[in-house]
């Protein structure tokens, strides 16, 4: 009789999860808005990849010679220019671009503003298919008010690895950054997802996360990654290639 009921319980449980990964497939390619490809460099990537990831993220320089470059990490000299990828936006305005700006600073800071109003001048892109994210986020307002998507990356240590004190710290300094008016959204690890979305509700911030080493497949079969895309202040999340 035990064993009876053993293997009922058992064969519910293997249905039931069954249905949660075929649930998850299904859900593979639905969210392409709030999905994003990340860390892309060419133009070929972005082509082939288009179908499923209409959105994409690139890193960028601005060169001595005013010229706004895309580039593989931190790397600032083999870098490409980024006027095909704008070009591409003109061809595809469904699509969007995430310019993380490597080297913003005050003594470029009109520089850059200037070299994208060009661009966007020059391929009648349209500027809403931008996000802007530096970590010099008191820079940033000039980009926000100018209606620009902009994003401060969050850069702390896990959670559990702080203590009480040490995380209200963490908290408190990025609520001032989210409260001043100078970003659209938070980037954030997504480990920080649960208490800054629980410490934040009285806050008009976004907020957008990375989820390194992770298929769309294995962000469906996540129930944290269920909550972030069904959350409508998760505003991007970007996957690897």
């Amino acid at each position: 009789m035990k064993r009876k009921i053993f293997c009922s319980v058992l064969g519910l449980l293997l249905l039931i999860c069954a249905a949660y990964v075929v649930s998850s497939w299904r859900m593979v390619g639905k969210h392409q808005s709030k999905i994003w490809l990340a860390e892309c460099y060419s133009l070929e990537e972005v082509q082939q990849m288009y179908s499923e990831y209409p959105n994409f993220q690139v890193n960028v320089f601005i060169s001595q010679d005013s010229t706004l470059l895309v580039v593989q990490g931190e790397d600032s000299v083999s870098g490409k220019p980024i006027d095909p990828f704008f070009e591409f936006l003109a061809e595809h305005p469904q699509s969007h671009l995430w310019m993380d700006m490597r080297n913003l600073s005050d003594e470029n800071l009109s520089l850059f503003m200037d070299v994208l109003v060009k661009l966007f001048h020059q391929y009648h892109a349209d500027k809403r298919q931008l996000v802007v994210e530096t970590s010099a986020w008191d820079l940033m307002r000039v980009f926000t008010v100018s209606n620009f998507y902009t994003v401060y990356p969050m850069k702390a240590p896990n959670p559990s690895e702080l203590s009480r004190n040490q995380k209200d710290s963490v908290i408190t300094r990025l609520s001032r950054i989210a409260n001043s008016g100078c970003v659209s959204a938070l980037d954030i690890p997504s480990k920080w997802y649960g208490p800054l979305h629980n410490q934040y509700k009285e806050i008009d911030i976004g907020f957008v996360t990375r989820k390194q080493g992770t298929s769309q497949l294995g962000l469906m079969l996540s129930p944290i990654g269920r909550i972030m895309l069904k959350d409508p202040r998760m505003h991007i999340i970007l996957l690897d290639k």
